[in-house]
């Protein structure tokens, strides 16, 4: 899927899952992706692998993608047993459960 603009994907009044192979911009940094699963699962497959998404925001009980290249805010709504999963987990991906908090801090001054 690319997006022609910023977007929204909302299926938490049914809690439904939101699942895709792929989503890039249409030029990189140009677009937004929010999605809202409520407690629906998301699996996206690779976001922003053709050209990277200006943020991404996310809710559901479950996100899962195989690569994720923004060029701003991600933001991933998490709330205690939600699951985090990045790349292929069975061979080394990353896997993270339960409440998730990250927090970037700004490149020091030289």
């Amino acid at each position: 899927m690319t997006l022609a603009a910023d977007a929204s994907v909302d299926s938490s009044a049914a809690n439904g899952a939101i699942q895709t192979t792929s989503i890039d911009a249409t030029s990189a940094g140009a677009q937004a992706l929010t999605l809202n699963a409520g407690s629906g699962t998301s699996s996206l497959g690779t976001v922003g692998g053709g050209a990277a998404l200006a943020s991404l925001t996310s809710t559901s009980s479950s996100l899962t993608f195989d690569a994720l290249t923004a060029s701003g805010r991600v933001s991933i709504a998490a709330s205690a047993g939600t699951t985090l999963s990045a790349g292929d987990t069975a061979t080394g991906g990353l896997h993270l459960a339960d409440a998730i908090s990250a927090r970037s801090r700004p490149a020091a001054s030289p």
